[in-house]
């Protein structure tokens, strides 16, 4: 029995030892959990900075069209049959808006008396980066709407056609659709020579939610169309209709 009892013994220290293997082996699974999350974190911030800067800025960005002014439309004595006038237009870009769509949408059914919801359709959808709220708002309104300096709405000076003598000449010179673009006479028929190239600008959205120029990016200014000089007489023409 004295032998039995001696072979059951524990070796002396074989605990000790057997918890500085387990201690180490988790030093070691620690050692290299945090080598991984250094590692991770040296990819996010050094090899991969570049694509998240670009995809942060993507979030906070958006380019704004600049439209050119459409070249006018003159009698042979240079009297001037159509030409056009400035209104302020107002654009958003409903990812920028983001949170605040309900707010701006409440506030533009306000000043135009318009459903809210006419508004709220046109801003919830986040993958569409540029859309028209209202176009050749009122002079008075559009101030009012300006200084309320809604989230992600931005205001845009947009020409529009003016056709001086009302009738006249009319089926000959036609008329332009509400983006400006010839539909019919020589509006259409010269449509290239008059509409002119739209330019662009890269709005950004600071700290405050303001949707400024961004000033990674150029401004590119639109390019005017050109004017045209017709055959025909005014008074003439005027005889003859």
């Amino acid at each position: 029995m004295t032998n039995t009892a001696q072979q059951a013994q524990p070796v002396p220290g074989s605990g000790v030892k057997e918890f500085r293997r387990r201690f180490l082996l988790l030093k070691l699974f620690f050692a290299l959990f945090f080598l991984g999350v250094v590692v991770r974190l040296a990819k996010v911030q050094i090899i991969d900075a570049a694509k998240y800067k670009a995809m942060g800025k993507k979030q906070y960005e958006a380019k704004f069209i600049l439209p050119a002014t459409r070249g006018t439309i003159a009698d042979c004595n240079g009297n001037v049959l159509v030409s056009n006038t400035m209104f302020v237009s107002f654009a958003a870009d409903p990812k920028i808006v983001g949170e605040d769509a309900d707010d701006v949408a409440a506030a533009f059914a306000r000043y135009l008396g318009k459903p809210k919801t006419v508004y709220l359709d046109k801003l919830k959808d986040p993958a569409k980066r540029f859309v028209w709220l209202e176009r050749r708002v009122n002079p008075d309104v559009a101030k009012r709407i300006e200084a309320a300096k809604l989230t992600g709405v931005v205001a845009m000076n947009e020409p529009k056609r003016i056709y001086h003598y009302d009738d006249l000449a009319g089926q000959l010179i036609g008329f332009t659709d509400i983006d400006n673009k010839g539909i019919s006479g020589l509006e259409l028929e010269m449509e290239e020579l008059l509409r002119g190239q739209n330019g662009s600008v890269m709005m950004q959205r600071d700290g405050l939610g303001r949707v400024r120029p961004s000033v990674d990016y150029p401004r590119t200014e639109p390019a005017n169309g050109h004017d045209v000089v017709l055959t025909i007489n005014l008074e003439y023409q005027a005889i003859v209709e």
